[in-house]
Order: C-alpha cells, then structure tokens, then sequence
C-alpha cells in the first residue's frame, strides 16, 4: 500500500488503554438479514468477518438487541444471565452489555455495575437527565475509548 499521502494510517495507535494495530476503522453498515429474533443473521455476520480479516483495525457493528422482557441478573464471561416473566434463567450471549436503566440518574446501580467489566464508562441518563441526541454523542465516544 502506497502510504505517501497517509504515511501513518498502518501504524499502530493507541486510544484509551486499547492500542490497535493500524489506523483502519472499519464504520457500521445495516445488516441485511435480520433473524426473528432480531439479530443480524450468518451474512451479515460473514460480511463484517471479512472487514476484520481484511485489515481494519475494529469493525463497529451497529445492529444490537434489547431485551426489554427480560430482568438481567449477573454479568458473565459469556453474557447476561437473565430472568424471563415466567422467572426462568435465560443466557443472553454477548462480550459487551449495555445497561439503560431509565431517564433518571441512579447512582446506586451505577457503582453496582461498576465491579461488573474491566471498562465500565456512564454515559446518558445516568449521569443527568438529557436527550437522546446526548446520549448517543456520549456514547460515541465511550465506545471509542474501549
């Protein structure tokens, strides 16, 4: 790769505590085939694979799954450990969680997380009350801190 106009872009770079191996950011993209139960299916699954092996540094993925049904439980290696309305232990896989737990800041389930992940950031309503605009801006650049 000609790196004359871009000289740094396959260099490493450090962002938080996080160093990647090059400048390659790979941004989300819509999936196009959503399952059931509202997850991106095996091709778009395929289609951000190929981004990762084909040299980005990280692949966002922009679709995600609420689970407003559920009551989490305990944050796992795996996941979420969940109880559904019949009360009924339910794994909900994952490697990054998202906690919204309303539009009021609530101190308390905020340190009780915090012990839960080795990058715990607040971000939103648990901070002070805002919009959605904010909270997604906020959101933004935790992620770009993980």
């Amino acid at each position: 790769m000609n790196n004359s106009k871009y000289p740094h872009l396959t260099s490493p770079i450090q962002l938080g505590k996080v160093t990647f191996r090059n400048r390659i950011f790979s941004a989300p993209m819509g999936a196009t085939d959503i399952t059931a139960d509202c997850c991106p299916g095996p091709r778009t699954q395929g289609f951000y694979e190929l981004r990762a092996k084909g040299g980005a540094a990280a692949v966002t993925v922009s679709e995600l799954v609420v689970h407003p049904e559920y009551t989490g439980q305990k944050i796992t290696a795996d996941g979420v450990i969940c109880k559904d309305k019949d009360g009924q232990e339910v794994l909900v896989p994952g490697k990054t969680v998202i906690c919204a737990l309303g539009q009021r800041a609530n101190r308390a389930d905020v340190d009780a997380l915090r012990s839960c992940a080795p990058f715990v950031r607040e971000v939103g309503d648990c901070v002070r009350p805002a919009n959605i605009t904010k909270a997604i801006y906020e959101a933004y650049h935790a992620a770009l801190d993980i």
